[in-house]
């Protein structure tokens, strides 16, 4: 072709951009500037043996792509902090692989070579990269980020089983001074939970941002890294926010409540609905609107009417408040709505704590609840809330 480049069993001796690779290329030459290093990390192949592997973020001027490290030689650059965020790097022979999300990749394995530096580029040839270092208030969706912020809430750690892949996964809300967000940690970094206390401040390297069903959150997965309470950062003292007990008569506008109410009716026929398990919003047909085709993920979604006596509101009540309302997995609830409608149905009269936000859904001119919590009733616990009132 117009490159002098065939895709299959050949050797491209040419430095190509990121753009013209192709799948199945053999034996490819790159040039790129790290924007991000996730890893290394070890593992164990089938044969028992560990070894490690390390991923780049690169950028050329045809866009981003990434490097799959596999040999020692060019991991151990890593380790010892040759190569890092900045660098001009260049992979001799490497070899091109479709990645789990679609995106084509170049992995350098024994026979390859990764160059740091290389003589053969010019410095504005390629784009500069941003520190990495991001406030809350900065943060653009998918993309590798690097903050320190201050623990407000932490989650319990939920353990899950969808589309085939198993795992954990533990929720954290924090807040640099300048914003919160949700950071979410995955599988093996859910075990710092039990080390992490509210008002800690962690600092997170290599985190990746992902649009979320309440905004942008933080995703750290195995690549990141997160240190607790690190030696020379400071932060505000961030006040939490917590709920206030009130009679839904007196209800405002972004205003976190917890109301004591009974379930008086539900709405609607579907429940469960197909969700992106990138940027976890709703998809149809497996086809999401922003990341195209993909295995989605089931979203429990459930819409009530509570009253207290002084007035009604409605609730919605997504994901893992929902399941836990129900006490069913969004699975179960796709496999038997009939076991659905009858569990919605036992609990209209019950009366439940309710914590949450209220927003004013402008388009049905009306108050509602996003419920992001909810409890049984505890004699003890109203009781002292009656002698405080």
């Amino acid at each position: 072709n117009e490159l002098g480049v065939k895709t299959r069993n050949h050797v491209v001796e040419a430095i190509l951009k990121l753009k013209e690779i192709n799948p199945e290329m053999k034996s490819v030459n790159v040039m790129g500037r790290i924007k991000a290093i996730y890893g290394p990390r070890e593992f164990t192949t089938k044969t028992g043996t560990k070894s490690k592997v390390a991923n780049l973020e690169v950028i050329d001027p045809t866009g981003v792509g990434r490097v799959v490290l596999w040999n020692m030689s060019d991991i151990e650059k890593i380790e010892k902090g040759i190569v890092n965020v900045g660098k001009v790097i260049k992979v001799k022979s490497g070899y091109v692989r479709e990645g789990l999300n679609g995106r084509l990749e170049v992995h350098v394995g024994n026979r390859g070579l990764l160059i740091e530096n290389p003589e053969d580029y010019r410095e504005d040839e390629f784009p500069k990269v941003p520190s990495g270092v991001f406030t809350i208030s900065e943060l653009q969706p998918q993309q590798p980020v690097n903050l320190a912020a201050r623990v407000v809430n932490k989650y319990e750690v939920k353990e899950f089983n969808s589309n085939g892949r198993s795992g954990k996964v533990a929720n954290l809300i924090v807040n640099d001074g300048t914003g919160s967000t949700r950071l979410v940690l995955w599988n093996e970094k859910t075990d710092l939970l039990s080390q992490i206390k509210e008002g800690d401040i962690l600092k997170i390297e290599n985190g990746y941002t992902k649009e979320g069903l309440k905004g942008i959150e933080i995703t750290v997965n195995d690549r990141a890294k997160v240190t607790i309470n690190p030696d020379g950062i400071t932060l505000p003292e961030i006040k939490k926010e917590s709920a206030k007990r009130v009679p839904i008569s007196a209800v405002k506008a972004d205003d976190l409540v917890e109301l004591k109410a009974a379930v008086v009716s539900t709405f609607g026929e579907n429940f469960v609905y197909d969700m992106c398990p990138n940027c976890k919003k709703k998809a149809e047909s497996g086809i999401c609107q922003k990341c195209g085709k993909i295995n989605p993920d089931k979203l429990l979604i459930l819409n009530l009417a509570i009253d207290d006596g002084s007035g009604t509101l409605r609730a919605a009540l997504f994901r893992d408040t929902a399941e836990k309302l129900l006490g069913m997995s969004a699975k179960d609830a796709a496999a038997d709505k009939d076991r659905v409608k009858q569990k919605l149905n036992s609990l209209v009269g019950e009366e439940k704590v309710f914590e949450g936000r209220i927003k004013d859904n402008a388009q049905f001119g009306r108050l509602e609840m996003n419920v992001y919590n909810i409890r049984d009733i505890n004699a003890a616990e109203e009781a002292k809330i009656l002698v405080g009132e």
